[in-house]
């Protein structure tokens, strides 16, 4: 079983940290093509600017480690690119990376359930 943040144990079930979060978008944007790092947390700074940990440098220390060990778990590959200007890594989604995207998705979902119930507890509904 793959290493995860969710409630701090192996395969945890538990709530939801911002890096799993982040996890998730970077298997869904390399779903769609191959970006190199620096793209991959631009994109997501200008997509959700409301959402402060996505934003300027602490977001890309933390993204650059999420990519290193999603790259460990074989979740993503990268190779070096090197044409005009400085070499940089890219980033692929591998076939274990897709899988492991949907279940994610899932478990993300039934977290929103959740969250959604205890909010319209929280305001005085059932």
């Amino acid at each position: 079983m793959r290493k995860c943040f969710r409630g701090g144990q192996e395969g945890g079930r538990g709530f939801w940290a911002v890096v799993d979060i982040l996890e998730l978008l970077i298997l869904r944007l390399l779903m769609e093509r191959d970006y190199h790092g620096y793209e991959i947390f631009t994109f997501l700074e200008e997509k959700f600017p409301e959402f402060a940990p996505f934003r300027g440098l602490f977001a890309r220390g933390i993204g650059f480690r999420i990519l290193i060990m999603m790259e460990e778990q074989g979740l993503i590959t990268s190779v070096w690119e090197v044409g005009e200007g400085p070499g940089r890594r890219v980033y692929r989604i591998t076939d274990i990376g897709k899988k492991e995207f949907e279940a994610l998705l899932k478990e993300f979902r039934g977290n929103l359930e959740n969250l959604k119930k205890i909010a319209d507890f929280l305001e005085g509904q059932n």
